[in-house]
């Protein structure tokens, strides 16, 4: 879904996280949302991403870690259709 909707230039904002992190003994569930920007088969899913700093603005993140994080709010999403 994620390829089609940059296939037909559909904004989309992706919500990640992990509800069940542990840090020691706490519990510290965590979500953070980024915008999908590309798609590359070597370097993975490209985002727009608040939270990180990178010269051209866009931060590259490999699919398996991003796939994780994503499930881990139930693959959330937002679609932003002209």
């Amino acid at each position: 879904r994620l390829r089609e909707n940059l296939r037909n230039d559909v904004t989309t904002i992706v919500i990640v996280g992990d509800l069940f992190h542990r840090v020691g003994k706490r519990w510290h569930p965590w979500s953070h949302y980024k915008v999908l920007y590309g798609w590359d088969m070597e370097r993975g899913w490209a985002f727009v991403d608040p939270a990180v700093q990178s010269a051209d603005g866009v931060a590259w993140q490999a699919a398996e870690p991003f796939t994780r994080q994503w499930r881990g709010l139930g693959r959330q999403l937002i679609e932003v259709r002209p």
